[in-house]
């Protein structure tokens, strides 16, 4: 009697668990319902398994149970989460205080858009070191000057609401323009100067030693300078004198020096080239007439005619009747006319 109770007994402890494993498959894992779907059904009317008592006593009570309550893949999918708001850092229509909601536009703590400071993420990126104007300036003593314009950048990349600065020439601001040299340079016919202008620098060209410069009047010597010609220095005293126009006149002598020459004459009072009103005259006015300097004065009263005497005079002495004049020259001027 006891053997029959106990196989009564395991068949039906077996009969239930394959009731609950019925119940399992059928249900599933992903199919268990969250406490806030049970709290949804509750809310609806639908009352969800409390406990293992109901699973115990009956398989129909906890099918149903467990089914009413758990919301099945077709009908439960989650909302797609929202899309990412615009750079402005907020939804489209949103104003959050403090943020963009465009190119220089800022939402304020009234709800109302403003001009903000600056724009740092609508506005382009300008580097203001990029942006500079040469300038060639002529001075007044013949001398150019090549100057530079730098510029800064503005308080605000913003030119107002809901406009951005958008190129390097709107947003860099040129200031006063300073000298790129250490002085001005000379601009002649030794040396040019092209370019610095806009965005171009300066270019300096040299013109080479010896090319003829001031009409022709003077010769570069290859650092930008024209040197003016120095007239050869006379090597007899008839590139410099002529006194063929009188022939009580008479040449004494000459003596050639590295820079220059000195020539003596022996020249008599009355009417001369250079004194054509005739009567007295100076050796410095000889001299002088063809480019010469008197550096010494005779008195030829004993018509020896280029003997030296002891008894010098002065070269700006008159009153001889004859003189002895010595001009030293360092160049040929002219020669006058007869």
């Amino acid at each position: 009697m006891i053997i029959t109770r106990t196989l009564t007994a395991l068949c039906r402890f077996a009969l239930l668990l394959s009731v609950c494993a019925s119940c399992a498959s059928e249900i599933g894992v992903r199919d268990i319902p969250t406490a806030g779907e049970v709290a949804d059904k509750s809310t609806a009317g639908v009352s969800p398994p409390v406990g293992g008592s109901q699973v115990a006593t009956g398989g129909a009570g906890v099918t149903g149970g467990v089914t009413g309550g758990v919301t099945g893949p077709s009908g439960g999918s989650s909302p797609p989460p929202p899309p990412p708001p615009p750079p402005g850092g907020q939804s489209a229509g949103e104003c959050i205080p403090g943020s963009l909601v465009g190119p220089c536009e800022q939402c304020g703590l009234d709800g109302q858009t403003y001009e903000p400071e600056r724009d740092d993420v609508h506005c382009p990126s300008f580097d203001c070191e990029e942006h500079y104007s040469y300038l060639l300036v002529p001075l007044e003593d013949g001398r150019v000057d090549c100057r530079v314009q730098r510029s800064t950048p503005k308080e605000s990349n913003c030119q107002g609401f809901g406009a951005c600065y958008n190129t390097i020439e709107q947003y860099c601001r040129l200031g006063t323009d300073e000298s790129i040299w250490d002085e001005p340079i000379l601009y002649n016919d030794c040396q040019d100067v092209t370019g610095c202008s806009d965005l171009t620098p300066p270019e300096i060209t040299t013109a080479e030693q010896g090319t003829p410069c001031d009409g022709d009047t003077g010769t570069c010597d290859g650092a930008g300078t024209c040197v003016p010609n120095t007239p050869p220095v006379p090597q007899d005293c008839s590139e410099v004198f002529d006194i063929s126009y009188n022939n009580n006149n008479e040449f004494c002598g000459g003596e050639p020096l590295a820079d220059s020459i000195t020539c003596t004459y022996y020249l008599e009072n009355g009417n001369q080239p250079f004194n054509p009103g005739g009567g007295q005259f100076s050796c410095n006015e000889f001299c002088s007439a063809f480019g010469a300097l008197c550096i010494g004065t005779w008195n030829d009263n004993s018509n020896n005619h280029c003997q030296e005497r002891s008894d010098d005079r002065a070269c700006g002495d008159r009153g001889l009747n004859s003189y002895v004049c010595r001009c030293i020259a360092t160049e040929a001027p002219p020669q006058p006319q007869p």
